[in-house]
């Protein structure tokens, strides 16, 4: 006959259960934490609202100054090239009146110098320094001969604008355009078009401050120098290319 109580231990289970209940509170533990360190950064930078002159709101979010996104690349591309190749002809002046271009000429140094229309004076800024005199005396060089003082036109199509890519150089970004350019005379379209395959080299340099007592051109010119870019080189699209 067996004793009412046995003498034999039962296995307990409490070790078992503590630790459990211990991995779970680790968890909870580790649970608010992030939830606090979410909520510090959110306290932290509070989200930040910018109203544009047309009084529109709108949201901003941080981003690396030293990583340009590549449609900023590309959109410097455009309006800069557009800056130097799309000239405009006749403009009005303050009476009304429809004027000719009678283009800027610069100094190349070394006794040299060239005619450009007048909104490529200004947007030469745009370019490095040390390569403004080759880029302009090659744009002086496509330039319409009865362009100045006339009313011919020349309009630059670009159809495509790639993703720009890193050179080995640091800050260095090419992008490749592939267009044409009409030259309209008398208003007429389509007038004469030639190809404009060329691949842009870019630098990245610091954002310039708007000077104060500009001309009306300068703002635009300034504007396009907010991205953070000059023009570093422009030559024809190659076989190497491809």
């Amino acid at each position: 006959m067996e004793p009412l109580i046995s003498d034999k231990k039962t296995p307990t289970r409490i070790p078992a259960l503590l630790s459990l209940l211990l991995v779970a509170q680790i968890g909870l533990l580790a649970s608010s934490v992030l939830s606090w360190q979410v909520l510090v950064r959110y306290i932290a930078k509070p989200q930040v609202y910018m109203q544009t002159s047309a009084g529109d709101i709108q949201s901003l979010e941080p981003v690396d100054p030293r990583r340009k996104r590549p449609e900023v690349i590309q959109a410097f591309t455009i309006r800069a090239l557009m800056l130097l190749f799309n000239w405009p002809g006749p403009q009005a002046n303050i009476y009304g009146q429809m004027e000719p271009d009678e283009g800027i000429t610069v100094d190349l140094g070394n006794n040299s110098s060239v005619q450009v229309p007048s909104q490529v004076a200004t947007a030469s800024f745009l370019i490095v320094p040390e390569l403004q005199p080759a880029i302009l005396k090659r744009i002086s060089e496509v330039i319409p001969t009865s362009y100045f003082g006339g009313s011919i036109e020349v309009l630059l199509v670009l159809d495509e604008v790639t993703i720009p890519t890193e050179t080995v150089i640091p800050g260095q970004y090419e992008v490749t355009v592939v267009g044409h350019r009409h030259v309209v005379r008398d208003g007429k379209l389509p007038g004469q078009r030639t190809p404009f395959n060329k691949v842009i080299t870019l630098q990245e340099v610091p954002m310039p401050l708007l000077p104060v007592g500009v001309t009306p051109l300068e703002p635009q010119v300034y504007g396009v120098r907010q991205a953070g870019f000059l023009i570093a080189n422009i030559r024809d699209v190659s076989l190497e290319d491809n």
